[in-house]
Order: C-alpha cells, then structure tokens, then sequence
C-alpha cells in the first residue's frame, strides 16, 4: 500500500503463502490496513486469484442446444457463491481459453466485463441477448466461497434449421421422395444448404437388405461456409450389380445418430431405365429435330429452310368456357399464350381439342411443342414431361396400333427397339404427352372399329395421359370424351404481324416493317386475308422482295399472284429450252384441278393419293414440276394390310402418298375444276351438286369459283344466298369478282333493310363476313337499320371509338347504323360496363335506339354527362330481358327505367320485403303435409326486383327440390329452376 504526505512517500507491503489452503481452484484475498492514516481513500482491496493448473477434464459438460437469432443463458452454480468467474474454452482439449468476465459478491457487487457480447445476470448466469454462430463452443464457470469451490462446464451447440427443410437430391423435384431414371453407374448428389452446425451426410440402401445390391464410392463432401451456416453439399459414384434389381430405393441421411435435426434423410428410388428406353427417347428427339428444323415458309424455296423456334410467333388463342350457368351459353374466352394449355386451370383437362381453320398454325404449334419438349426448355410446361408423341394422323391410315405408328413413323428404320418394347415403356411412364396432328386430314375418321386413334380420343385408352387433338372446327371427333375442352387458333393481330416481321423476315429494320405493315393497312382485304398466319408468313417473305402486293384487290387475286410467283421462281432457273414447257404447265392443270375437286367433293375428303396413281393421271413432267415448286409434296406412310393373304415379309410396307402443300392451294385448284363445270353446265343442280361441299368448312374453294369466273360467281352467289347464314357469306363471294363493290350495292342495300347478326355462336368467317358488309355498306352511303350483338359483346374502347367482339373483330361508330340491340344471355352489367356502351352510342351518327336484350343493366344512370349526350342526340334507350318480359324505357331525365305506364323500377326496400315475403311463403310450403304434391311457381313478369342480388327473383318448388337465383345470376324463362 503506497501513501503520500507532503513529499514524503510511505509504502507499506505484505504477502501471503499458501492461498489455495481452503479452495482448490478460486480463492479471493483481501488487502485491508489495520489502522489506516486518515490520508487513506480506501483501506481494502480484493484480489480473486485463479489457479492455472486447474484440470477441467474431470467435470462432464452439460449440453444446450440454442437457435440461431435467439437469446443464450448458461448458469454457474449454486446461489451460494461469493465470487465466480466465466470462460470460453479455444477447444474441446480445454488447453486455453478466453477469460469473459468475473464478479466478486462481497458487500457491493463487483462485476468485470472482458467482452461486450456476454452479460452477467443477478445470480451470475451468462447471457448472450442474439445468439450467432461465434458463440457455439465450450464454455466454464468457476465459483467459490472461501472455503470451497466448484466448477461447472456447458456445451454450447449454435443450430440453424436448413432452408430448405431437407435434403435435397440433384434431378428431383419432389421434396422428400422421388423416382429418379438412371442406368447402372453413375453419380448421385444431395445437397442440404443454410444449416448449423456442419452435418455429415452419407447415401446407403433404404432396406438393410439392400445393402449388397448398391456401392457407393468416391464420396467427396465439400462444406461452403456463408458466414451464419454452411451449406453441406456430397457427391458419390455409385453402382448397382448386375443381377441388381430394376427398382431399388436409397436415400442421402445425416449420419450421425443423434443430431439435433433428428432423422433427416430423403428417400429416393432409382428407377434402372435400360438402354432400350433411353435410345427410344433419343430417337424420338432425333426425329422431331428433323420436323422442327424444316419449316418452309416458301414452298418452292427448299434451300431456306427454318428451325420453327425462329420462326414462329404467338396468334390468338382461346378456350371454350364450359361453366357457365345452367342454361346459360358458352362463350369463347382468350387465353393468356398457348402454353396455357398445359397451365391454365380453366381448360384443366387431359383430353384437349386444339381446333383452327386452315393455315392457323395448327401444324406449327405442334411442332413448337416438339421443340420445347427437346431442348428443355425451363420457360416451358414440357420441360418436366418425360415422354412426348407427336403424330401426324395423316399419315396412319389404316394403322390399328398406336405402337405401331410409333415405331414405323417416329423411330428410324434401322431401330432394334420393337413395338412390344414401345408398349412396356409407354405403360411404365405416367408424365405422357400425345399430341395427335391433324384429325381433319385422318383417313379412318370412320372406320374406326378397331383402331387406337378413336379409343385415346375417347379417352378408353391412355386415361392418364395429356392427349392433345388439332384439326378444324368444322371437323370435331364424334366420340371425343365428355372431359374434354376446346381451344381454338384464332389467328394473326396487328402485334402478331409485326412481331413475326422483325423475327423471320426483317429483323430490326423499322422501316422494312412500316413497309410491309402498311400494304396491309392500304389494302383492307389483304388485312383481313392476313389474319391467317399461313398466308401472312408467305406474304411477309414475298412482299420482302416485291411491292406487287399492293396492288391485290381480292382472295383470288392474291393465290393467283402467289402460285405465279412459285413458277417464276422455277422458270427463273431453268434453261431456255426447258421454259416453254414451264409455261405451258403453269397455265394448263385440268388433271389436277378435277383430282382437288374430286378429294373435297366426296362424303369423305380425299387430300393424298398414291405418287404412282397421280404421276400416272397428271404426266411424270407436270408432276415433277409442281414437286420442284413445292406446291405438290411427298411423304411416307404405311402401306398397310393385316389380310390373309399379306405378303410373307411382314404385314407393314411403306408408299410414297403426295399431298398439297396445303389445304387451301388444293381448293385452288378444285376451284378451277368447279368454275369450269358450272360454266359448261348451266342447267346443274347446284343443291345436289354441291351437297358435300361446306362453304364454311371450305370457303375458300367458294370465294376462288367466284373469283375466276363471273357466270359461275352468280350461281355460287344464289345458291349462297338460300343458305342460312349464306346471305352474309355471299358478300365476300360477290367482292371476288373484282374487288370492287359497284356490282354489289343492291345485294348490299337490300341485306342492310334487315338486321345484321354478329353472333358469337357464328364462324369467325360469318363474324366477319358480317363485319365486312357494313363497312362495305358505310363506304358508299348505303343506310343500315340494325345491328344486332348477339353473345358477342368483349370490350368497349371509347378511347377507340369501337366495340370489340370475343373474335376480335372491331364495330367502328363511325357506321351508320340506325339500331344497335346488344343481347348478352344472363349477365348484370354494372353502371361502367353499361355507361360505357351509352358513351360509345352516343358518338354513333345515326344511331336511335340502343336495346339491351338477355341481360339486367343497372338499376340507375347517375351519369349525368352521359344522360345529356343521349338527350342531345335523341337516343332512346331500352331494355327488354326476354320477347315476353315487358319493355322499360331509360328516362334519360331521371336516369331510371320506366315501363310503358310511366312507373318506376320498385326500390331497394320493396325489393327486400318482397325477397323476404316470398322466401316466409315458400318455407310455409316446404314443411306442410302435403309438401310431394305441391307445385307452386312464382313468376314476377312485371317488376324486376333490384337489390344487392340484382336479379330477377324467381322461386320454384317441386317436391323436395326448390331454387333460388344465387347472386349476380340473371335467370330467365319459362320453367327456369337457376
């Protein structure tokens, strides 16, 4: 002890021996004077002194276990103690280690703090408030009394759970247990991430009994520290023997016994794929790679050949809505892209029609399907499909066996893998897509008795497997399962256009695709023939080189200058010699103009015949001539017999068969057949004639008749008119002629006088058909009195000035029409839905009356700007649910609907007791005696009941069974139960 007084300086000292005589590791001195001199701030000081020699190893350690993020609290000993002290041990040895704190309970407590991170509680526990993975370690308190002292060791085992919460296996999707293909040898995987502490992982037999039939080698197990946790990641070889089973079921585990995370393991089988299933799927993909990569948008140009992920480009697309309410009816409805197919829970269904007229890229898409399947596409639904069936159905007539056309059309000639073996691994796999291309073009769509194709449509066969069906909407299967939902093609929009230009023909180059957009904007018919993505494309790569596009007027005009253009580009590269020849074909095709007709007159169309019966018939220099333009082409199929009496080499020879290059150039050629036979045959009746003929499955063999030759064009076009439907139709007939309307303005006039339907249930030929004759009708002054939407209603763009369909088509304002009813069957339109249409009719010319029809607008306009446009222009406004339902006129003062009395619509309070009065009166029917033999019907024809249901109110009792119309429902008719 050192004092001062003035400047003398006194020190005073002492010692002590033997200081470990109470306690064996801890003791505390105290250095007190005696007597102190009154200069003496303090008289006493303590020292706790600990022992180096101190042999940790004897006290076991109690194990904790603390999540990351959370609070550590480890506690010394008991209440007793006068003084402790904290470390962290460096190792497990226990060799050295890191003094934390220390705290002395005499008189005050004294507390020491070495580190920020721990805090010393009341009783001297060690407190960590955010537990991290630095704090994971050993831990020990001393502590003693004087007189004796005590040691006490914690484990203390930082964890953190993995994210995510297993193991997860490389080539499985599933979260803790799989199927995985495989061959003998290989190497296998599992990967367990964000955990604490390290793990070992290790792979072995699920069943002890397994153990002998696997081996694993090679196991290499690399540890990625990320600060917090590790992520564990082992890797083996492995092998199964060779009298190993097919199927044997491993799993990857935390090996040690009693980890923190209990039994962690993943469970996977692998399943042995033979050679044989893997050479059939890396057939099946060598196969479509050489469909998918042959995609000719010009047909006579064979060496410009497209992969069809180049080429191709999204249409419209929409599905059949099934669920609607009873009664109600079906509407088309758009889809997001054509992988929606496969996504969308709306056509969740794995039967699938996938319809579209000719050149809507029926073929296309199938192909793009193809290609998504083989390359994996992440972005893409297939990616995850183990097996995809792509057939051309064209193509196996007569096959009876699926396996069959399997194996002779998707595997290569030389293939040692036999139909039986297609069978086992078909039958094996459950991730199965079959897609069918092309039932319109099927040869047995009748005689189907024993035949596959029919049986998978009907889903009898291959129940779970996604079976896609393409073909035109005028050719559905008869039997296609109940299950099955309809999507359909419904062509190129403007975006689609230019889209397809900058990716196959252009690239980049704005003004080539102002270029080539503004032909079709110039020219209206030529916009509408382009909605079909077939003659768009050819139109896309022809204009590149040539602005006589421009110039077309009419369907006819442009395949006239389409197929002269393959013959020029032939003749271009013959020699001179060869030329006259070139021509002559060009020009003289009656041989196949009356063997295209005589394929699409029959009951059955006919679209291939044998290459030997058509060289024959046409003359081998014609044939080879229109093979070289591309507009004739040839395939394989099988020559099929299964009779007695098959030649010994087996039952299946393939035949050359030679089809158009498309449907629409073989009804070019008939057309020309067809416009000769009437032109020579006046007197021919054209209702027996023509009976198998469909003009809306084959309006382009119409429209081409109507185009080549004016007398047969007049008896096409009375004949159509005697049509249902045909009246409309007849128009783009008439407009073939010459492309101009001043022969056609009395047929015109005379179909305005009445209403012209734009119905949703119609062809998207007679949708437009429609649409076309009232701009045909508007263009040259020609009063139009109606028009009616029927289930048809999309979009009202007032930005725009037009209505949109559920087709796409546009009804502009700026017709002249008198009269616009608007049916939509049991929908309520809310105010903005039902002033937005008001708007629309107001910027309307000539327009009158506005009905709506089938539906329940809101009970009230409070639109006042829109109610004042209405007055100004003197629009009546009406609305009428069915023919017998009274009529209710909007009084464009009020903004209410009035009957013919005058009186107003009952309000929302009448309309409640109402509801109340007559649910009192039907529950008093449904618990009397007599309940089976009562029928009560309560019809209210006179007042619509307007509430927050917004619905006619229509009760019906019958035995047990009574209905009430549900919420936002509107239910109509007679004897309607909704």
């Amino acid at each position: 002890m050192t004092t001062s007084v003035g400047d003398i300086l006194y020190t005073t000292s002492t010692s002590a021996n033997d200081i470990f005589l109470y306690s064996h590791s801890l003791t505390l001195l105290v250095c007190q004077a005696d007597s102190p001199p009154g200069m003496i701030q303090n008289s006493e000081s303590l020292i706790l002194v600990q022992r180096n020699v101190t042999d940790f190893s004897l006290v076991q350690p109690v194990l904790k276990y603390y999540e990351l993020g959370g609070n550590l609290e480890l506690q010394c000993s008991n209440s007793g103690s006068s003084f402790l002290v904290w470390m962290k041990f460096e190792s497990q040895e226990m060799t050295s280690y890191e003094t934390l704190n220390f705290a002395i309970f005499e008189k005050e407590n004294f507390k020491k703090i070495y580190s920020e991170e721990y805090a010393l509680g009341k009783t001297g526990n060690l407190i960590v408030s955010v537990v991290g993975a630095r704090h994971d370690g050993l831990y020990g308190c001393l502590s003693g009394n004087g007189t004796s002292d005590d040691l006490i060791l914690h484990q203390a085992v930082i964890y953190e759970h993995p994210e995510p919460a297993y193991l997860s296996v490389t080539g499985c999707s599933v979260v803790t247990y799989c199927v995985l293909e495989t061959v003998q040898e290989g190497s296998l995987t599992c990967t367990v991430k964000g955990i604490l502490p390290q793990v070992q992982l290790e792979w072995k037999t699920f069943y002890h009994s397994d153990a002998d039939l696997i081996s694993f080698t090679n196991q290499q197990l690399i540890v990625k520290d990320n600060g917090q946790s590790v992520d564990v990641v082992l890797t083996s070889t492995y092998r199964i023997t060779e009298n190993g089973p097919n199927r044997l079921t491993i799993e990857c585990r935390v090996s040690e016994p009693d980890s923190i995370f209990g039994y962690l393991s993943t469970k996977l089988d692998l399943l042995l794929i033979d050679e044989i299933k893997e050479q059939f799927l890396g057939q099946l993909k060598e196969r479509y790679k050489d469909l998918y990569y042959a995609v000719q948008p010009l047909p006579y140009i064979k060496d410009r050949l497209y992969c069809v992920d180049k080429v191709f480009v999204e249409g419209g697309i929409q599905f059949l809505d099934t669920t609607g309410l009873q009664g109600g009816e079906e509407k088309w409805k758009s889809l997001k892209s054509y992988e929606s197919v496969f996504q969308d829970p709306r056509v969740n269904s794995n039967r699938l029609i996938l319809e579209g007229e000719p050149g809507y890229g029926k073929s296309t898409i199938s192909l793009q399907f193809a290609f998504n399947w083989c390359n994996q596409r992440t972005s893409s639904p297939l990616k995850d499909v183990e097996i995809l069936i792509l057939l051309r159905l064209r193509q196996v007539g007569g096959v009876s066996s699926i396996y069959t056309a399997i194996k002779q059309f998707l595997l290569p000639i030389d293939t040692k893998i036999s139909e039986s073996d297609i069978e086992n691994i078909l039958q094996s796999t459950t991730s199965v897509v079959i897609i069918l291309d092309g039932f319109d073009e099927y040869p047995n769509q009748e005689d189907s008795a024993k035949c596959d194709i029919p049986l998978i449509i009907s889903r009898k066969m291959f129940q779970g497997f996604q079976v896609i069906l393409t073909t035109r909407s005028s050719v559905l299967p008869r039997n296609y399962s109940p299950q099955t939902r309809r999507v359909k093609l419904t062509g190129f929009d403007e975006t689609s256009r230019q889209f397809y230009i900058r990716k196959a023909v252009v690239g980049d180059d704005n003004a080539k695709v102002e270029i080539i957009e503004g032909y079709l904007q110039q020219n209206a018919i030529l916009r509408d023939l382009c909605e079909v993505p077939l003659l768009f494309v050819i139109f896309a790569h022809m204009t590149h080189d040539s602005e006589h596009f421009r110039k077309l007027v009419s369907v006819t005009s442009y395949f006239r200058y389409m197929v002269s253009s393959f013959h020029s580009h032939l003749k271009n590269k013959a020699e001179s010699e060869f030329l006259p020849k070139l021509q002559k074909f060009e020009v003289e095709h009656r041989n196949l103009d009356k063997i295209a007709f005589e394929g699409l007159k029959g009951n059955h169309q006919k679209l291939s015949w044998s290459k030997e019966s058509l060289n024959e018939s046409l003359g081998e220099e014609f044939y080879q001539q229109y093979i070289r333009i591309g507009i004739l082409v040839e395939e394989e199929v099988i020559d099929y017999c299964d009779q007695p009496g098959a030649p010994t080499i087996g039952p299946i020879q393939y035949k050359t068969v030679v089809r158009f290059y498309h449907k629409l150039f073989c009804e070019w050629y008939a057309a020309h057949y067809l416009s000769e036979v009437l032109q020579n045959n006046p007197s021919i009746d054209l209702k027996d004639y023509l009976r198998y003929l469909d003009p809306f499955d084959l309006q382009y063999l119409y429209r081409f008749t109507c185009g080549l030759n004016s007398f047969a064009a007049e008896r096409i076009i009375d004949f159509l008119k005697n049509m249902e439907g045909g009246d409309r139709f007849a128009v783009l007939c008439i407009l073939e002629q010459t492309g101009k309307v001043e022969n056609i303005t009395s047929t015109v006039r005379q179909l305005c006088e009445e209403s012209v339907l734009i119905s949703g249930h119609d062809s998207l030929l007679l949708q437009r058909s429609s649409i076309q004759l009232l701009e045909i009708a508007a263009r040259n002054d020609i009063p139009i009195r109606r028009v009616d939407l029927y289930n048809c209603l999309d979009e009202v763009k007032l930005h725009e000035r037009t209505i949109t369909t559920t087709s796409g088509l546009v009804l502009d304002a700026r017709i002249p029409f008198i009269r616009l009813k608007i049916h939509v069957s049991n929908r309520p339109f809310s105010e903005k839905e039902a002033n937005d249409i008001l708007q629309y009719a107001g910027l309307c010319s000539l327009l009158e009356y506005v009905t709506f029809s089938g539906c329940v607008p809101p009970p009230a306009f409070h639109n006042e700007s829109t109610l004042s446009l209405l007055q100004s222009k003197k629009i009546t406004v009406r609305w009428r649910l069915t023919q017998k339902s009274p009529l209710y006129i909007l009084d464009l003062n009020s903004g209410v609907w009035k009957d013919k009395f005058g009186n107003s619509q009952p309000t929302e309070e009448d309309s409640k007791n109402l509801k109340l009065q007559i649910e009192a009166e039907l529950d008093a029917v449904k618990e009397s005696e007599h309940r089976n033999n009562v029928e009560i019907l309560y019809v209210f024809n006179q007042c619509v009941i307007w509430s927050r249901i917004h619905c006619w109110y229509k009760y019906l009792f019958r035995g047990y069974q009574w209905t009430m119309c549900s919420t936002r429902i509107c239910q109509t008719g007679g004897s309607s139960q909704t």
